[in-house]
């Protein structure tokens, strides 16, 4: 139990980072939009809805790291919450369920990349050359990963 509590130190720290870098990320976004005139800002890269859409990403992950890190500090001091806790994280049945779910995802989304990676191909070439860059990525780490569990287990 004491090898679960430093592990949950240890996530503790990483979702108050992540939660900090967000709110960073966030103000950086609403800062850098109220300097910019509605016309530039039709013309940047960002517009109003890419905008948001950031915004409200950095601000959800940020939430959800918070919320984590609120349950993990919890955890720490309470021992009846980190015993369950731990229960949760090592049942076996959901580590099952996760493992089966996890190699559907895998199998499933190389072809999806592919199919939307030709689909892209007869509208935008930058929209298709990072789908096709982001699916051979994919593909690659894929059969990296393969191999290295491969030779560990």
């Amino acid at each position: 139990m004491e090898k679960f509590e430093k592990t949950l130190k240890l996530r503790l720290v990483f979702c108050i980072v992540a939660a900090l870098v967000g709110m960073v990320l966030m103000v950086w976004l609403i800062l850098s939009a109220a300097n910019i005139s509605p016309q530039q800002k039709e013309q940047l890269a960002f517009g109003s809805f890419t905008l948001g859409f950031c915004t409200g990403i950095s601000g959800g992950l940020t939430l959800v790291n918070i919320i984590k890190a609120v349950r993990f500090a919890r955890a720490i001091r309470n021992e009846a919450l980190r015993q369950k806790l731990y229960i949760e994280e090592t049942d076996e049945r959901k580590q099952f369920v996760r493992r089966q779910a996890s190699n559907m995802y895998r199998t499933a989304s190389l072809p999806l990349l592919i199919v939307a990676t030709i689909i892209t191909a007869n509208f935008n070439a930058t929209v298709f050359y990072t789908m096709l860059f982001t699916t051979l990525g994919l593909a690659l780490l894929m059969c990296f990963l393969k191999l290295v569990c491969l030779k560990r287990y």
